[in-house]
This record gives structure tokens, sequence and C-alpha cells, in this order.
């Protein structure tokens, strides 16, 4: 990988499973969940902003400042969701995976030939409960360029589901597996 391709924003999100078939495997920024937390965030926050009257047992300095605080995660995940998208792209027919990404000052396409790619590493990670059955999933290029590619909200897949995504995409490209973390 050149070193224009490591100074890219296009590896410092994370990838959701799109699509899973024979031959590609596709993942995309979440772009849908943050434009749906955006407009929660915006709508609580207005409804706390439009309405004091319905917290009248609450600190009304505090209902502001939640307020405000709604309102403007809520602009600031629109902002992200219309000006920034991307995709991964596994492409197992033409063995080269692309990364297409777009920002307001950045559009990157990087077509990067299976040969670029050393291995997969997978990790244990705990949860939004602290429990330690999910895992997360990288692919490790030269120079350790890392795309990270996830499934759920927090981007992190069961042990099946892993497993059976990790094996594939190494079959994929011909790179070994890295288990980290596993109990």
């Amino acid at each position: 990988m050149t070193s224009a391709e490591e100074k890219t924003n296009a590896f410092k999100w994370q990838y959701r499973l799109a699509e899973n078939t024979r031959e590609r495997i596709k993942f995309v920024l979440p772009r849908t969940s943050l434009f749906l937390i955006a407009l929660l965030g915006a709508s609580l926050g207005l409804i706390l902003l439009l309405s004091p009257g319905w917290f009248e047992k609450q600190p009304q300095a505090m209902i502001s400042i939640a307020g405000w605080g709604g309102v403007f995660l809520g602009l600031s995940l629109f902002y992200f969701v219309l000006t920034r998208s991307g995709e991964v792209n596994v492409e197992g027919a033409r063995q080269i995976v692309i990364v297409v990404f777009k920002s307001p000052k950045q559009h990157t396409v990087l077509h990067l030939p299976f040969s670029d790619f050393r291995a997969i590493e997978t990790r244990q990670v705990k949860d939004m409960h602290g429990l330690h059955n999910h895992w997360s999933i990288e692919l490790v290029g030269l120079n350790d360029v890392r795309i990270k590619v996830g499934s759920s909200f927090n981007g992190t897949f069961r042990v099946k589901v892993r497993d059976s995504l990790v094996n594939k995409i190494s079959e994929m490209i011909g790179i070994p597996v890295n288990y980290l973390g596993d109990k």
C-alpha cells in the first residue's frame, strides 16, 4: 500500500456488513443507524427545550443543557450522515478489495489486491453490558493498515457469525486468521 493510501480517513471508520454472497462481501458505513440516533437526539432535545413545563420538578438549568446537548448531537450526526459515505467490497472473482470513501475534504477510491493483505485479526471485546461474547474483525494490510468491519450496532459479531465470516474471507483472500483475546 502506498503512503497516499495510508493517509486516507477511510481506514478510521468501522464498516457494517451489508451483503454476503458467494463471490462478494460488502460492508458500508452505518449511516441509517446514525440517522435514527440523530433524529432521536434532535427530537428529545427539542422536546426538552420547547416543553419545559413537563419537567417542572427538575432543575431548569439541567433541562436546558440536556435540550441543547440533544439538539447539538442530532445536528452533528445529521451533518455526518449527509456528508460522509463509504463502503468496502471484497470481490472474490476479481481478487480485489475496493474501498470507497467520500467526505467533504476527501474522495477516495482504492483498489487493493488480495496480495496487499497479510492477515485477518479478530479479538474478543466487551459489549455494552460488560459481557465477553462479541468479537471484532479487522483486515490487516501492509504497513499495519487496518480495515475495521462489523455487524451489529456496536460493530461486533457473535461467535458463529464471526467464524463463518472470517473463514469465508480467509479462503477468499488466502490469508490466515489470528484469533486475539479468545477465552
